[in-house]
């Protein structure tokens, strides 16, 4: 496209893109305001991590389809540009394979959260909790969601990588990532807000158990 990468047309990309998300933005807050089903209350239902896996499923679906345009098409793009077409020319094929696995396993994974997470009970209902076998099957996916966008990020963004320009491939990569470890903080703080409860549980259960050993003491010496 004109705003391509390694066109120079920051100014067209980036207006672009906020032209976009002010639209969107503008129908939503109308939809809110009519009382209608707008997309932030939609958002709002949305139980547990659900959120996390929604975005990241649609970010790295958008990165995947951006790094195939750019397999794909880098040839004709970079016509007229010697720096891109020597760029894309030493890109290895190990790269792109990478990338491309990283974002293809990521949006079936993330779509299988998703759907399990929209299929569960409404947040406002407090029959949405998981199990503990379904929360530690979700924090080693996550934790392994990481290890793989992270090398990702650092190999196909720096100088010379196959999304080190200026474009959607460069941003979806890092959103992809960005959001992909925060879904994996998230489940962090909530995992050691599961363990503080547990303890905080067994403590009162054990003074609860102290007094009522105390009272029946109290009893035994009366009589």
């Amino acid at each position: 496209g004109p705003a391509g990468p390694g066109k120079g047309q920051y100014n067209l990309y980036f207006s672009t893109w906020i032209n976009l998300w002010t639209s969107v933005w503008t129908v939503d807050r109308w939809l809110d305001a009519a009382g209608w089903s707008a997309f932030k209350t939609f958002r709002d239902s949305w139980p547990n991590r659900a959120p996390g896996w929604i975005f990241l499923g649609v970010l790295s679906l958008a990165d995947m389809l951006c790094v195939v345009d750019l397999l794909l098409n880098w040839e004709r793009g970079s016509e007229g540009s010697v720096y891109l077409r020597e760029m894309f020319e030493e890109v290895g094929k190990s790269e792109w394979e990478l990338h491309l696995f990283v974002a293809s396993f990521t949006v079936p994974v993330a779509s299988g959260f998703s759907l399990i997470e929209l299929f569960r009970t409404n947040k406002h209902d407090i029959e949405n909790s998981k199990s503990d076998r379904e929360n530690i099957i979700e924090g080693l996916t996550l934790l392994l969601l990481v290890f793989f966008w992270v090398p990702v990020v650092i190999v196909s963004t720096t100088p010379g990588g196959a999304s080190s320009l200026v474009g959607n491939a460069y941003f979806f990569t890092w959103a992809s990532a960005i959001v992909a470890i925060e879904t994996f903080v998230w489940w962090i703080r909530d995992w050691r807000k599961g363990i503080h409860d547990v303890v905080r549980m067994q403590e009162e259960e054990y003074r609860r158990a102290g007094r009522e050993a105390l009272r029946r003491h109290e009893e035994d010496v009366e009589r």
